[in-house]
């Protein structure tokens, strides 16, 4: 299940972000590589631990992030980013 959420924090500012949670001890050194080729879409559902390590390129590495809701009457939660 989730561990932990990533959230909007308006103490902070508009576009501020945090995890809300307990934080997630996590081995780097088990996590596998998954390279893709540029333009590729990645998928990632929302339960899976991930990781990207840092961008040390100058090129920038652009995402788009889609929140899909399956459930008819669901409220999105105000903390959602």
């Amino acid at each position: 299940g989730v561990i932990n959420r990533f959230v909007r924090d308006p103490a902070v500012s508009e576009f501020a972000t945090t995890f809300k949670g307990p934080p997630v001890d996590c081995d780097l050194t088990k996590f596998v590589p998954a390279e893709v080729k540029a333009g590729a879409m990645v998928i990632i559902h929302g339960q899976v631990i991930h990781y990207s390590a840092p961008n040390k390129s100058d090129k920038s590495r652009n995402i788009y992030t889609f929140h899909v809701v399956e459930q008819e009457n669901t409220e999105w939660s105000k903390e959602n980013w």
